[in-house]
């Protein structure tokens, strides 16, 4: 996938068969970390929405972005 910078996404996911994503409160935290790590980096992160079986998030690419894909 190509992520242009300045353009804004909206990334979403959900469970199987809207199945839970997130079971304990460790999960969203073990999640959010993972954001932190891999998307925060490379994108200003402009919104997000954790529920139980899915979630959203708004991101605007910046430069280094282009350089990491």
């Amino acid at each position: 996938m190509y992520i242009e910078k300045g353009y804004i996404y909206h990334i979403y996911n959900m469970g199987n068969h809207k199945d839970l994503l997130f079971f304990e409160d460790e999960n969203y935290q073990f999640f959010l970390q993972k954001i932190r790590d891999y998307i925060q980096p490379v994108s200003e992160i402009l919104g997000y929405c954790l529920m139980p079986n899915h979630f959203h998030m708004m991101i605007q690419a910046n430069a280094r972005s282009i350089e990491t894909i």
